[in-house]
């Protein structure tokens, strides 16, 4: 159940996400909300491998001993905890790269079957439009 409840939860959250990548137009902080997703999704899962990871070595090395003297709950923590972050992990970098292969066709700098219909200019925000100068060159 404990699975069913994360992958419900992440795939709400995602469907969310989703379904704002693929609007028509496009929002101007869409793209923004997009990437702050998946880069948490990203660092989420990757922090869940090295965190598994670090406490599979302190069992190895005998320090689970200061919390429990079985081990086996302690491992069997860190196996889930280590899938866990390798599946979301995948699963979030496929759906990004969807999700910003829409974004870019919805914008206009990428087409699936023709070349690009528009130009990037220079210092010139491919979502909004607007000068990215700050004046501070």
């Amino acid at each position: 159940w404990r699975f069913v409840g994360c992958w419900l939860l992440f795939s709400l959250l995602t469907v969310y996400i989703i379904r704002l990548a693929r609007c028509k137009p496009l929002g101007g902080k869409t793209p923004r909300l997009v990437y702050r997703w998946f880069q948490f999704l990203y660092n989420a899962s990757y922090g869940f491998g090295i965190l598994s990871y670090t406490i599979m070595m302190c069992v190895l090395f005998g320090l689970h001993l200061i919390f429990t003297e079985d081990p086996e709950p302690v491992i069997d923590f860190c196996i889930v905890l280590f899938f866990y972050g390798g599946y979301f992990g995948v699963l979030g970098r496929d759906l990004s790269e969807l999700c910003a292969e829409e974004m870019a066709s919805t914008i206009g700098y990428y087409d699936k079957d023709a070349m690009s219909s528009r130009a990037l200019e220079e210092h010139i925000c491919a979502v909004c439009g607007q000068s990215t100068n700050t004046g501070d060159v």
